[in-house]
C-alpha cells in the first residue's frame, strides 16, 4: 500500500518541491491550496499523514488543526507541522496542539522522509 499524503499549503511552488522529495519513496501525494481546500481534501481523501502550513491567507493553519482534531472523520490522521513560521526547534508547542511533529521551512529532505516514515500508519509504512 502507498501512504497518501496531503499537503496543506498555499505556496504552489513548495507544494510542487515537497511532492518531487516525497515521491522518492512512492507516497501519493495531494495538495489542498489554503485551509478550507485542505479541510475538505482531508475529509474526501482520508490521508495516512498531512502537513500542514501555518501561515495561511484564508484561514491559518492552527485553526485548520483545531478543525482536523475536532472532527471524527479526521482526528486520528497524523498531522506534521511544515512552516517557516518560527517555532522553538523542540516543537513541544505543536505537541500540545495535537501536532505529530514539526518540519521547519526550508526544509531538508531527509528530514522531511524521515518524519513521514515514523508518522504515516500501518500498511502504508511498509512500502516507505
Amino acid at each position: 500500500m502507498t501512504a497518501k499524503v496531503l499537503i496543506i499549503e498555499d505556496d504552489v511552488v513548495v507544494v510542487k518541491s515537497t511532492t518531487l522529495v516525497l515521491d522518492t519513496i512512492g507516497c501519493e501525494v495531494h495538495a489542498g491550496i489554503g485551509g478550507e481546500e485542505g479541510l475538505q481534501k482531508a475529509k474526501a481523501l482520508r490521508p495516512d499523514l498531512i502537513l500542514l502550513d501555518i501561515m495561511m491567507p484564508d484561514m491559518d493553519g492552527w485553526q485548520v488543526l483545531m478543525r482536523l482534531k475536532g472532527d471524527p472523520d479526521t482526528r486520528n490522521i497524523p498531522v506534521v507541522i511544515f512552516t517557516a513560521y518560527e517555532i522553538s526547534r523542540g516543537g513541544e508547542g505543536v505537541i500540545q496542539r495535537g501536532a505529530v511533529g514539526l518540519v521547519q521551512k526550508p526544509f531538508e529532505p531527509e528530514e522531511l522522509l524521515d518524519i513521514v516514515r515514523r508518522n504515516v500508519a500501518g500498511a502504508a509504512q511498509s512500502s516507505l
